[in-house]
């Protein structure tokens, strides 16, 4: 069963990437990854962890994916997530992005999609196979 998943954020800095190159401190991505479980898609929040975020995990896992703008985001954890920052200091995996305006995140809490990813306008496609096949049959 595919249930959609659409989470509100108000307009600020984000980082935008696997989750796991932001939250590094062993304890807090301990308590990430038990509150994800046996989750595709979903909200994270871990108020005593300082922690409130959105995930969607990846179509086909690992490996490094592109938005419409042809930024890439490197994935270790299976998942690509949205997470408020305070500076525009730079990280690996992601992105840090500037929303003027609120913005929705969208997945779905299944495995039975077709691997887009949607954060505001950002547009990631983590099934680009699937893509690459479609045009080859046209």
């Amino acid at each position: 069963m595919k249930t959609e998943i659409i989470t509100t954020f108000p307009p600020g800095l984000y980082y935008v990437g696997d989750l796991c190159y932001l939250i590094q401190d062993r304890d807090q991505w301990s308590a990430v990854c038990n509150a994800i479980a046996n989750t595709w898609c979903g909200t994270v929040n871990l108020p005593e962890h300082g922690i409130q975020a959105w995930f969607s995990s990846t179509k086909w896992g690992d490996g490094t994916y592109r938005d419409q703008f042809g930024r890439e985001y490197e994935v270790d954890a299976g998942l690509i997530g949205v997470c408020a920052v305070k500076d525009t200091t730079p990280v690996r995996g992601g992105h840090i992005l500037a929303f003027d305006r609120p913005f929705e995140c969208f997945g779905y809490d299944s495995d039975d999609w077709d691997g887009e990813i949607m954060i505001g306008e950002l547009r990631i496609d983590t099934d680009p196979e699937c893509d690459v096949d479609e045009e080859e049959e046209e």
